[in-house]
């Protein structure tokens, strides 16, 4: 059963004092598990791979359409949204194409000085057409906009599938808001939340 998919097969452990039958048996049930635990992985990643690959796909798609229809308000911002978008597409390639040759086991991040407003502002064009579509509003409430350490890039992809996944749910509005936030050590942070009205 487990040579054929089946890993969630187990063999039961012989009774009495076989001992090398009972060795063979755990050594069988415990490569079992880590099989299935490592097809349970790879599922979770390809999830998360697709809806990072969806999102400025839908993005790219919803501001070409709307250049193509003439209701894209100012081409040259659409046309740079599309542009950022594609540019994070490739680095998602990219590090699929690392994972496949190194068998990496976690991405890289680019950490660099930002300013959270721009990361912010990033992830609100990216889901823009997708809520447009959806007649939602997405509000911003940037109660401060510190230049923080991060990878934009990273950051954005976080904030634009949270916010991708409460225009699912929302009914009229998604809200992101940025506030202070004190670490247990004492050192200034800040919080990013995301909400919706679904």
């Amino acid at each position: 059963r487990i040579a054929g998919g089946d890993l969630a097969a187990r063999l039961p452990q012989p009774s009495g004092a076989h001992d090398e039958l009972a060795s063979l048996a755990l050594a069988i049930n415990s490569m079992a598990g880590e099989l299935e635990r490592s097809r349970l992985l790879e599922h979770q990643f390809l999830m998360s791979v697709s809806h990072d690959l969806r999102t400025p796909l839908t993005s790219i798609r919803g501001y070409a359409e709307a250049i193509a229809d003439g209701v894209g308000g100012d081409p040259q911002a659409s046309a740079a949204v599309i542009v950022t978008e594609s540019q994070r597409l490739e680095r998602l390639v990219a590090d699929l194409l690392d994972l496949a040759k190194l068998d990496a086991r976690q991405f890289g991040f680019r950490m660099a000085d930002t300013r959270l407003g721009e990361v912010i502002g990033a992830a609100v064009r990216r889901i823009g057409p997708e809520a447009a579509a959806a007649g939602l509003d997405v509000r911003v409430a940037n109660d401060l906009d510190p230049v923080v350490h991060v990878d934009a890039d990273r950051l954005t992809q976080v904030v634009g599938n949270l916010s991708s996944n409460s225009l699912k749910f929302a009914r009229s509005a998604v809200w992101i808001r940025t506030r202070p936030l004190s670490s247990p050590d004492g050192r200034a942070g800040v919080a990013i939340d995301v909400a919706d009205d679904g």
